[in-house]
């Protein structure tokens, strides 16, 4: 018979094989989620980041696009490499990392989210960047510090969270005034060391940690990690030193200075539904588009960055992307996009829309767009107008060439019958 401290051991050993099942089988599910490049992946993420990214990272990914210059914070060259969120020692990020930048785009920088497109044409994309990469992107396995400091190698391994009880807080506050103050400022506020380059000598300014504002993901395991590993090609080092509590306790400060609501709405911020705004004339909408029609307030008519229908310059400006299905993917909200998204928001934050001006375009968007279609055969009409006229030009100048030759040929003719003196 098998005693109960045997039938204890079998079920301790039992336990910890099912848990070992359990944490392979989730593994082996997360890896799943990312599917293999292929050419067929390829050819999607080419064909979507030419209609969306290429006109701010260039259609060669090193970051040169038209709209580039136009940006406080230059778009990210790809061919380098050198990217800001990473997981890793290596300080190179995952498609995870990747997939996760995309979807949540960058708050505080031009580059939106891209949560609306299926996820599968976001890891279209993660593949089609890491392609860009002069030195391909390869992340090795897993390893811990080998004396629990320093670095390791592969993904950083998040440990247990610890409690932040008072001495907690106190030894946060001492290691954030040791190593992050003289940056983000005493009080997080972002207003230490304001003459700072990045890697290319292109100006940067440390984060205001209070506005809840954070460039990539604000959870405690994503600052954990960027604690450790920085932000490559900034001045925000790596602080292998902190692996652990210390990491912990400034996750912990870090998350006090601002607010779970405040973090929310920067990470989740999508064009909120605007109930009750009536539709306008969509002929009016065109007009302001085109900006055959002024704004109210003074501001640049959507056709100087945006086009519509795809006949790119002759239906707009190719800075922004084409809005002619837009509509359907965001609703009503993408007319709040002049008050949120951070490449228009400098523009039209003292040159608002007004209210009728915003239903004039939105009925433009829902019902003009289609019609805006019809500027191809427009297209094809003034093509065909020019060629005639191009021909007539011709027939007069030949017509005109020819009579000349035909009246010297006389002259000469008559001259030798004495017909003219």
């Amino acid at each position: 018979m098998v005693g109960p401290r045997y039938r204890i051991l079998i079920g301790i050993q039992v336990s910890l094989s099912l848990t070992a099942l359990a944490t392979l089988f989730s593994l082996t599910a997360a890896a799943a989620i990312t599917p293999p490049p292929s050419p067929t992946l390829l050819a999607t993420g080419k064909a979507i980041y030419t209609a969306e990214c290429a006109a701010c990272h260039g259609a060669d990914g090193r970051g040169k696009g038209i709209a580039a210059d136009l940006l406080k914070i230059k778009p990210r060259n790809f061919v380098t490499a050198k990217y800001r969120m990473v997981s890793t020692w290596e300080r190179l990020p995952t498609d995870e990392d990747l997939f996760n930048a995309i979807t949540r785009g960058l708050p505080g920088t031009a580059m939106p989210s891209w949560k609306h497109l299926p996820e599968q044409q976001r890891w279209a994309l993660v593949q089609y960047v890491k392609s860009f990469a002069e030195t391909p992107i390869t992340v090795k396995p897993q390893q811990a510090p080998a004396s629990g400091a320093g670095t390791g190698e592969g993904v950083i391994a998040v440990p247990l969270e610890p409690p932040y009880d008072p001495a907690a807080a106190k030894r946060a506050k001492e290691l954030y005034a040791d190593g992050c103050a003289s940056c983000h400022g005493p009080t997080g506020k972002g207003d230490g060391v304001q003459e700072q380059l990045d890697e290319d000598g292109l100006p940067t300014h440390p984060r205001d940690l209070t506005e809840g504002v954070f460039k990539g993901n604000p959870d405690p395991e994503s600052l954990y990690r960027r604690i450790l590993a920085g932000m490559p090609g900034t001045p925000m080092p790596m602080s292998d030193w902190a692996v652990g509590k210390d990491a912990w306790d400034l996750v912990h400060y870090v998350l006090s200075l601002s607010t779970p609501e405040q973090r929310e709405q920067a990470n989740t911020w999508t064009p909120p539904e605007i109930p009750g705004l009536m539709r306008g004339d969509p002929d009016k909408g065109k007009s302001l588009f085109t900006g055959a029609e002024g704004l109210a307030g003074g501001g640049a008519s959507c056709r100087a960055c945006h086009s519509v229908s795809g006949i790119g310059a002759l239906g707009g400006g190719v800075l922004g992307p084409d809005l002619s299905g837009a509509y359907h993917k965001f609703g009503d909200g993408m007319i709040a996009w002049t008050e949120h998204v951070a490449p228009m928001k400098p523009i039209y934050t003292k040159k608002t829309l007004t209210d009728e001006e915003k239903r004039h375009l939105l009925a433009f968007f829902t019902t003009g767009i289609g019609r805006a279609t019809n500027q191809i055969y427009q297209l094809a009409g003034i093509g065909s107008v020019g060629a005639v006229l191009f021909l007539l030009m011709i027939q007069g100048i030949w017509r005109n060439r020819g009579r000349d030759v035909r009246r010297t040929m006389y002259e000469r003719s008559y001259s030798n019958q004495g017909g003219v003196s």
